[in-house]
């Protein structure tokens, strides 16, 4: 994903292409941080007023909310004013079991800068407001805050499940990662020490919050999430004659290790070495048609655009490698750059003698192999969703309002990872 401010376009963007092209010269724009800060899109402003019913027991039985967000004097990017509200509105059922829902949404023009997309868009302050008001109906009720969020939680026997606002959850942890999250600030140790401390005029309070939250939008998830439109993301694999491998995306990175994760994901579906893998992203020559990386998009869309390509490349060189060795492609496995007979090593091929056979050998030619070793696919997603916990052990001081932060716990079901490192 993109992280802090994304999405907009600003006309500082446009005018420096366009000198650049102009001038045939490199031109650059430089704006400090005291500058960004004053003219760039804002976000999170919301006011919203939260109501939820419950039953004696801490089942949840409906919620209702308004939202009001500055939308700043105008709309100037592709998700309207609304991004902020909208957002948060379709999100605040969360990972809970609700299915009476009422929301309502102003967005006010005021005289600040637009609102814009920015980390989070719109979820956090929903999520907060949730969270917050679950507290107070935990103490309300004299019912344990971890227990009340677990009663109402959405059970794995219940998914896929279709939220109250029409988003599919397919899959999730969500009881698991509150689990892991309180066992790693050992929850019963600390309602003990809470305790025994308060005897001692020692204030410590814990902050429990579980979430859900949309990734890899696509275009179905666009359309649940209110904000219609077409994703179109292709990625495309080559195999050059000396065996080498290119890979060019539409995604491209701010930091987050895209180029590593794709090299690492093209490599071991061709059974070749990372090394061999040169990825192309940004170059418009070269790569071909793409959103960019945004809304968490990089490794699900451009990954999974690249992972479709790459199996289609490795099936047209077992296919060659098939007719050098009189054998079928079902036969055959590729590792460590070599083409080999499953259980017969010493009938193998380099892979960089099987990809020049596929451009340059005429026999190959003429068995009717495809000579081209490159495929571009697209890939737009089904809805995707992250889930985790995060606890907070504090220590308040009555008479000063400090606070102290003792103890956090974050815990991410992260899926497959793909490279440890980098989620490290």
């Amino acid at each position: 994903g993109g992280f802090g401010s994304k999405m907009s376009t600003y006309p500082e963007e446009v005018v420096v292409a366009a000198l650049a092209r102009r001038l045939g010269r490199p031109v650059r724009w430089i704006e400090d941080r005291r500058e960004s800060l004053l003219a760039l899109n804002h976000s999170k402003e919301q006011v919203i007023d939260l109501e939820i019913a419950v039953r004696a027991d801490g089942r949840i039985l409906g919620m209702r909310a308004r939202y009001r967000s500055d939308s700043g004097a105008y709309s100037f990017n592709s998700a309207t004013a609304l991004i902020g509200p909208q957002l948060a509105a379709g999100l605040m059922p969360g990972l809970y079991d609700v299915q009476a829902y009422e929301y309502e949404l102003t967005a006010v023009i005021t005289n600040k800068t637009p609102i814009g997309p920015y980390r989070g868009v719109g979820w956090t302050a929903g999520h907060t407001a949730r969270e917050l008001l679950l507290d107070e109906i935990a103490r309300e009720l004299k019912i344990d805050p971890a227990e009340l969020r677990r009663r109402n939680m959405i059970r794995a026997d219940m998914l896929p499940y279709r939220s109250a606002t029409g988003l599919e959850y397919d899959s999730g942890s969500y009881e698991e990662s509150l689990t892991r999250a309180l066992d790693e600030v050992d929850y019963e140790t600390f309602r003990q020490d809470q305790t025994r401390l308060r005897g001692e005029g020692r204030h410590l309070g814990i902050g429990i919050s579980p979430y859900v939250e949309p990734t890899a939008y696509g275009t179905e998830i666009a359309e649940q999430s209110g904000y219609p439109y077409t994703s179109h993301d292709n990625a495309m694999v080559t195999v050059d004659p000396a065996g080498k491998v290119r890979v060019a995306v539409g995604v491209c990175s701010q930091g987050q290790g895209h180029a590593t994760t794709f090299a690492q994901l093209v490599a071991d579906a061709l059974g070749v070495r990372p090394d061999d893998v040169e990825v192309v992203a940004g170059d418009t020559e070269r790569a071909p048609f793409g959103l960019g990386t945004y809304a968490s998009r990089g490794a699900v869309i451009g990954g999974g655009a690249l992972a479709l390509a790459a199996h289609d490349v490795r099936e047209k060189l077992l296919k060659v490698a098939a007719e050098m060795l009189e054998a079928s492609p079902a036969d055959l496995e590729i590792e460590d750059s070599q083409v080999a007979v499953r259980g017969s090593p010493a009938q193998a091929l380099a892979l960089e003698d099987v990809a020049a056979a596929a451009y340059l050998d005429p026999e190959v030619r003429f068995a009717g192999e495809e000579p081209l070793l490159s495929a571009t696919r697209f890939y737009d997603p089904r809805p995707t969703f992250s889930n985790g916990c995060f606890v907070a052990i504090v220590e308040v001081d009555l008479e000063t309002g400090g606070v102290d932060l003792r103890r956090f716990a974050a815990v991410e079901d992260c899926g497959t990872v793909l490279n440890p490192m980098i989620v490290e």
